[in-house]
């Protein structure tokens, strides 16, 4: 029981670091995509 919520935790705080970094990813791209068009246009 103990050891299922331990892995339970890790695991959430593992996905929710791989979102923030899945996040900062599309950011990026995003702001990138926004500079190029604002430098074309």
């Amino acid at each position: 029981m103990c050891k299922a919520r331990i892995f339970t935790h890790f695991l959430s705080f593992l996905m929710s670091g791989f979102y923030k970094i899945l996040a900062n990813k599309a950011l990026d791209e995003s702001l990138m995509g926004a500079l190029k068009f604002a430098k074309t246009a």
